[in-house]
C-alpha cells in the first residue's frame, strides 16, 4: 500500500467511525513520514501576498501517473494540479498531526506549510475560480488539525464557501466534504452552518458507507 492508499484507507476508517489503536496510529504515521520529501536546503520563504509558486507542494507530491488525477477522500476527481497535489499533500500531512502531534519533523514540516498556504490565492486570499474553491475546501480540513486556533483563517474560507458554492453546478462531493469539515471545526469555531445543515449532513452520515 503506497502513501496515497493508505492516506485514503485510514480517511475513510476514520470518518466511518472506527476506532484506532495508537499503536495502528503509530504505524500509520511512520509509513506516511517515510513518504516524505524532506529537501537538503531549508525551504523558500514566502510573503504574505498571493505567490504561484507556493501553490505547490513542499514535502509530498504524487505520482504523476501519465497525468491521472488522484481521487479525494470522498471519491472526487480533480481536474487540475492544484486541488490534486494539494489534497495529497495536506491530507498525508493532517493525518500526521492527528497521530503523532510530539513529532518534531512533523512540526515544522506543518509550520512551513501554514506558511506555504499563506501565500496562495487558494488557502489564504479568497479566490473561489475554479477548483481553487475546492482546494480551499482542504485547506480548512487541514487546519482544523494542524491549526486549531486559527479561526479568522477558518471562517475566511467557511465565508467564500457560503458566498460561492451556488455560483456554479458542483459535483456532489464538494457539499460532502464541506459537511465534513463542519463535523470537524474546532469547539471554539462559532459558526451557524452547522445548524444550517445539520438534518442533510445526519441524513449524510447515514450514507456515508457509500464513499
Amino acid at each position: 500500500m503506497n502513501a496515497y492508499e493508505l492516506m485514503i484507507s485510514t480517511n475513510r476508517r476514520l470518518i466511518l467511525g472506527e476506532i484506532l489503536t495508537d499503536s495502528e496510529k503509530a504505524d500509520i504515521a511512520r509509513k506516511l513520514l517515510a513518504a516524505a520529501e524532506i529537501p537538503e536546503k531549508p525551504v523558500r520563504q514566502y510573503g504574505t501576498e498571493s505567490n504561484s509558486k507556493a501553490r505547490g507542494t513542499l514535502y509530498f507530491s504524487p505520482a504523476r501517473n501519465d497525468g491521472k488525477k488522484l481521487k479525494t477522500v470522498l471519491g472526487q476527481t480533480p481536474k487540475t494540479n492544484i486541488l490534486n497535489d494539494n489534497m495529497y499533500e495536506l491530507e498525508i500531512l493532517r493525518l500526521l498531526c492527528l497521530f503523532a502531534p510530539g513529532n518534531p519533523i512533523i512540526a515544522e514540516m506543518t509550520a512551513q506549510t501554514l506558511n506555504r498556504l499563506k501565500a496562495t490565492c487558494f488557502g489564504y486570499h479568497g479566490c473561489s475560480l475554479g477548483e481553487c474553491f475546492d482546494s480551499a475546501l482542504v485547506v480548512l480540513r487541514f487546519l482544523t488539525v494542524a491549526a486549531s486556533s486559527e479561526a479568522k483563517w477558518m471562517k475566511k474560507i467557511v465565508d467564500v464557501y457560503i458566498r460561492n458554492h451556488a455560483n456554479k453546478k458542483r459535483v456532489k462531493a464538494v457539499e460532502w466534504y464541506y459537511w465534513l469539515c463542519l463535523t470537524e471545526l474546532p469547539p471554539a469555531f462559532n459558526t451557524n452552518e452547522i445548524e444550517n445543515y445539520e438534518s442533510q449532513i445526519i441524513a449524510w452520515q447515514a450514507i456515508k458507507t457509500q464513499i
